[in-house]
């Protein structure tokens, strides 16, 4: 999925693979409807802007555990269905301390 040159909002569809790229602008990286499925899925955010660009968890999504490996940040969704749900986060400057995340309730059953 990819986004334009403005404000984006990018909603992880789930697949085993989902590759989300905002473009320019403030981009929001939606995750929550396919967390709790049992089925691990894997993101991947291509192109997140520090201090421009935020990842939203839908209400009841929660964080397990955040790790670097190399120039990108892996997020573990906690699934207590099955196996964690993963993000990985790439861009410029990505580190554990300058994730933006927040929860969106009103995001939930968009």
């Amino acid at each position: 999925m990819v986004g334009t040159d403005g404000d984006d909002l990018l909603v992880g569809a789930g697949g085993k693979s989902d590759r989300l790229t905002g473009g320019e602008g403030a981009d929001t990286f939606f995750f929550g409807f396919e967390v709790h499925d049992g089925v691990r899925t894997r993101s991947t955010i291509t192109d997140f802007e520090v201090g421009i660009d935020s990842i939203s968890l839908a209400a009841g999504v929660t964080i397990d555990e955040i790790k670097m490996w190399g120039k990108k940040a892996v997020v573990y969704l906690d699934n207590p269905c099955g196996p964690d749900d993963v993000i990985q986060v790439r861009g410029e400057g990505v580190c554990i301390d300058n994730l933006t995340f927040r929860y969106d309730d009103l995001l939930v059953g968009a």
